[in-house]
């Protein structure tokens, strides 16, 4: 009975390190993933137009470079920029694709990209407003 109460003791205790080990809640990664959320949202509107789409995806990939340069710099920050890694790697295919082949981008690829990108984001930004706030 004793040696139960121990394991069960350390499984709850190891369940409250990890929370000692994950960064907290910080209103600046917060806002540069709001940002990015919030801009992927109205762009497929635009991909009729090759160059406002242009625009929209060279700004959209700055801001989730901004986004991936800053989790990367917080200490213990290892989950979510597990999160953030595939969605700044779908941005970049798409910034590449963008700049290196004019008019070969269908309004199809870039619709749905930009719905999976939204989508991606909002999963993440939901993620860390979970966050415990310090």
């Amino acid at each position: 009975m004793k040696k139960l109460i121990f394991v069960l003791f350390i499984a709850v205790n190891m369940a409250g390190c990890a929370a000692l080990f994950m960064a907290p809640y910080d209103t600046n990664e917060n806002l540069l993933i709001n940002k990015v959320v919030v801009k992927s949202e109205g762009m497929k509107d635009f991909c009729g137009d090759y160059t406002q789409t242009r625009h929209n995806v060279t700004s959209l990939f700055t801001q989730a470079k901004q986004l991936k340069n800053f989790s990367h710099s917080l200490p213990n920050n290892e989950l979510t920029t597990k999160m953030i890694d595939p969605l700044y790697q779908m941005m970049e295919d798409m910034h590449t694709r963008y700049k290196n082949e004019k008019d070969t981008v269908s309004k199809t690829y870039c619709e749905l990209k930009f719905q999976s990108i939204h989508d991606s984001a909002s999963t993440i930004q939901k993620a860390i407003a979970k966050r415990p706030r310090p």
